[in-house]
């Protein structure tokens, strides 16, 4: 990652739209005999205020891409849908479908995906 990190810092900061993650440092630690190793990057799930109900981890495919979602023991009986775990593929499929976005959007979206893939 140290080695990247100057041509990272660069392409994040020439590509306002992409996707790759934003790293705020790299830690080693010795405890001992032990080594752990540390980097700490963004939340993508910060939402400014908003209230995260579901998430997703996708991965193009459904082969394994589903989980029955039940409810975590913590929950309140009012507030389920808050509850549950990561959701997959189809889980995705059966309750959102199809994301629709304008045209203009989805041009930087597939730029950013191009450019950040391109970059890796």
């Amino acid at each position: 990652l140290s080695g990247l990190i100057s041509k990272y810092v660069d392409h994040l900061g020439s590509h306002e739209h992409s996707l790759l993650p934003h790293f705020y440092g790299s830690y080693r630690f010795r405890i001992g005999v032990k080594t752990l190793r540390m980097v700490v990057m963004n939340n993508v799930f910060f939402s400014h205020g908003l209230k995260l109900h579901k998430k997703y981890d996708l991965k193009g495919t459904t082969e394994d891409r589903f989980v029955q979602a039940t409810p975590k023991a913590n929950s309140h009986q009012n507030d389920r849908r808050a509850s549950v775990g990561v959701l997959k593929d189809i889980n995705f499929q059966k309750d959102v479908g199809t994301i629709r976005v304008e045209e203009h959007v989805l041009d930087i979206f597939r730029s950013a995906c191009r450019d950040d893939t391109e970059f890796m």
